[in-house]
């Protein structure tokens, strides 16, 4: 009878140890299956290559509702990086009669279920977060964010609305919204985008986060080559005419 019951335990021990192993297998599984489902790229983040490329900038910006718009041109380009994740844009210009540039990173949020993104630029030190979605069209993205007011203290709303009006062009208004008054438009800009022909080639590669620019324009029974490598912070800039 002792024998019996011994082999009951043991049989019942083993049978828990195995369930036990079972669940723990499942439960990784489970684990690795999310961390998966919210690391992978998926049709979100496809829409954001659209964006990439050379793009030139047509800027209109009011100061306050009432004010005669200003306007300055600029340009920007943008690529995909980490694995399809971000979409990475450099924007360069010229803002008040100053150089101006500025970097934008937004990707989507698949644990959030929204586009995130951020922005930091020349003319100040801190960083400008954002969120947003896409509307029914696929063309339209709405972002929102809550800002700092730097002159006059406390916060104020903001709301940039980019779309996509054709394969070349697309435009993005940015409204301001102070509290106790209405919301105003700050900003217009319309990118065209860069095209490369014959005479003119342009180029994009990826190496990481390194960046390798080149542009071959022919004059006559001249070529003249340029490229850009960064390196780090450092910069390299070279001409070669053959």
């Amino acid at each position: 009878m002792k024998k019996f019951i011994i082999i009951i335990v043991v049989l019942v021990l083993f049978l828990a140890v195995n369930t036990f192993a079972e669940e723990k297998l499942i439960e990784e599984q489970v684990m690795m299956k999310k961390w998966m489902d919210y690391a992978t790229p998926g049709k979100f983040h496809k829409s954001l290559e659209y964006f990439t490329g050379k793009w030139d900038a047509v800027t209109r910006y009011w100061m306050k509702p009432g004010d005669k718009p200003m306007e300055t041109t600029g340009t920007a380009f943008a690529r995909m990086i980490m694995g399809g994740r971000y979409l990475k844009t450099q924007n360069q210009g010229k803002m008040m009669g100053m150089e101006f540039t500025g970097l934008s990173i937004i990707g989507y949020d698949n644990y959030n279920k929204k586009f995130v993104g951020t922005w930091i630029d020349s003319n100040g030190t801190g960083m400008f977060p954002y969120e947003g979605a896409l509307d029914a069209s696929g063309k339209v993205r709405i972002d929102t964010a809550t800002w700092d007011e730097i002159i006059t203290g406390g916060k104020h709303g903001v709301r940039m609305v980019t779309t996509i009006v054709d394969k070349n062009t697309y435009k993005f208004d940015m409204y301001m919204k102070y509290p106790g008054a209405p919301e105003f438009k700050s900003m217009e800009m319309t990118y065209s985008r860069v095209k490369c022909n014959e005479e003119q080639k342009c180029c994009a590669k990826k190496k990481g986060d390194k960046e390798n620019k080149c542009s071959k324009k022919k004059t006559g029974h001249h070529k003249k080559k340029c490229c850009t490598k960064n390196k780090g912070n450092k910069t390299k800039k070279c001409n070669k005419k053959q």
